[in-house]
């Protein structure tokens, strides 16, 4: 049996996307992780790594050296790398997957040899690009890795088409899109209840998203309308800003967030799930997060906002309602529309649109690259 090495620096059992990687892969292939996170799956060889911890003096140069372009030296000092590479000082791999690009020069180094793939997920120079300290000390080094290694790797995928067309673009990459898609539930749509239609959203808690939008959004919304905010807190301060922000309403609240095969069956009960996200960023423009198919998978009608890959989802298969621009007043104007006969309506198409919204293709495509990469 061939072997493959998937890297991510994350917890490997709460990486929804890295995680299907892992699972998919290791019923053909002999499959390590290396991660903060060990997947927990049978089979499956888990490698830890760590980032380093670093003094407040330390902090400081490396934040000097972060402007003086000292990446090499500033990337090998990020994680305590020594662990692992001695775990794997022994192992020989046909295939090495390195998960974003912050892991491409790990997975080049350990690879001796073997094919490189590239799972970017976003696009990687334009991370954080609306925070003014990320963009004054880490925009390059994101760019540095993508100029110094993207063209080393045998293959490179991201989440959606506009991602893909950047990376093509500014680096000269073949890249192939493999979405977020979720594994297929098999469930009916839910019916709403008859005096009240019950919305939701989940994710991480990051100020980057807006969440604030949503709350304002139930200030116009009818009496009959709920919003639950199931948020990891990623960004503590930031949930509590939300919490102060709905006040005493009684019709928002913050259930605590679920592990991720809990997700579609718990949200299931819920009417409608807000995607939406205001396009601060690049990637938040482009985005196609594991919350749109997870909503699909659940049944439920979409609510989001005019980013093009989530709009043309929605309006293809007909499933839920695109707000006309990223403001909270269209995003009330679009939610205004949709009373419970809509709702239903809009359930149904997510029910027709959940197969072939699943992740199999997307298991059938990784498999057929690693092939490709592998020779078998």
């Amino acid at each position: 049996m061939k072997r493959v090495l998937v890297i991510s620096f994350s917890d490997l059992k709460s990486d929804p996307r890295v995680n299907r990687q892992i699972r998919f892969l290791s019923d053909d292939y002999e499959v390590s992780a290396l991660g903060t996170g060990d997947p927990c799956l049978p089979g499956v060889r888990f490698v830890p790594i760590q980032r380093r911890r670093h003094s407040p003096p330390l902090r400081l140069l490396r934040a000097a050296a972060y402007k003086l372009g000292c990446y090499d030296r500033l990337y090998w000092s990020l994680y305590d790398y020594e662990r692992p590479l001695a775990a794997l000082s022994g192992s020989r791999f046909d295939l090495v997957i390195a998960n974003d690009v912050i892991a491409l020069p790990l997975a080049l180094r350990v690879a001796r040899g073997a094919r490189v793939m590239l799972d970017a997920h976003e696009y990687a120079p334009s991370q954080w690009e609306n925070d003014r300290r990320w963009n004054f000390l880490f925009g390059g080094f994101n760019l540095y890795l993508c100029r110094t290694y993207l063209p080393r790797c045998d293959q490179v995928l991201t989440v959606s088409a506009g991602i893909a067309a950047a990376y093509r673009e500014n680096f000269g990459v073949p890249v192939e899109v493999i979405t977020n898609s979720c594994e297929f539930s098999d469930l009916a749509p839910s019916p709403p209840d008859p005096g009240r239609i019950r919305l939701v959203h989940h994710g991480n808690a990051n100020p980057n998203r807006g969440l604030e939008d949503m709350i304002r959004l139930m200030a116009g919304a009818g009496a009959d309308r709920s919003l639950d905010l199931i948020l990891v807190r990623t960004f503590p301060r930031y949930f509590r800003r939300l919490q102060k922000r709905a006040g005493n309403d009684p019709r928002i609240s913050f259930p605590d967030p679920l592990p991720l095969e809990a997700i579609v069956p718990f949200i299931h009960r819920y009417d409608i799930g807000i995607c939406y996200f205001k396009p601060a960023t690049f990637n938040l423009l482009h985005v196609l997060p594991n919350k749109f198919f997870e909503f699909i998978q659940a049944r439920l009608a979409i609510l989001c906002g005019p980013s093009p890959e989530m709009a043309d989802i929605v309006r293809r298969w007909d499933c839920g309602v695109v707000a006309s621009d990223f403001t909270p007043g269209a995003l009330a104007a679009a939610l205004a529309g949709m009373d419970r006969q809509r709702v239903e309506y809009f359930k149904g198409r997510s029910h027709l649109a959940a197969r072939e919204l699943s992740a199999a293709a997307n298991r059938q495509r990784l498999l057929a690259l690693a092939r490709e990469l592998t020779g078998g």
